[in-house]
């Protein structure tokens, strides 16, 4: 038997956006009802960032649902993440797989723009996908603004 699955999203419109295709998935492809009900004690689910807490999977799929427009640019405006208390809210979406976590992203730390968006979650956001795709810290210089 798989481990326990679930996918962890940043908002509630990608929340539902893969809902209502997984749905429609299930509908046209009954067979893989098995995989959906092979883990009644913790059963797949879908989450966003806002109601997660307390959910723990063994694999957790994180969908990045920010992105860049058709004419490439990206607006600075990562909801709950830009919030007082938004690496806290990170740190829970990010802390809710117990074996293995796959991140499915569109953009990367490089197209995040501190100077743009501010606050310590986006920053930690920013290190989160920088740690997704190097597997490590590069260059990170954070400064408080008593720094100096």
């Amino acid at each position: 038997m798989g481990a326990g699955q679930g996918v962890a999203t940043f908002s509630v419109s990608q929340r539902k956006a893969i809902q209502d295709e997984l749905e429609i998935l299930r509908r046209l492809n009954p067979q893989y009802e098995d995989f959906f009900n092979s883990h009644p004690a913790e059963p797949f689910f879908i989450k966003n960032l806002e109601n997660i807490q307390g959910d723990e999977r063994d694999v957790i799929m994180i969908s990045v649902g920010y992105a860049r427009n058709k004419q490439g640019y990206l607006a600075m405006r990562f909801g709950p993440l830009g919030s007082q208390g938004g690496e806290r809210r990170l740190n829970v979406l990010i802390s809710r797989a117990k074996r293995r976590c796959e991140v499915f992203a569109s953009i990367t730390d490089e197209d995040i723009d501190l100077e743009r968006a501010k606050g310590v979650g986006v920053l930690a956001f920013k290190l989160f996908l920088q740690i997704c795709t190097y597997r490590t810290f590069i260059n990170v210089h954070c400064f408080r603004a008593s720094d100096g």
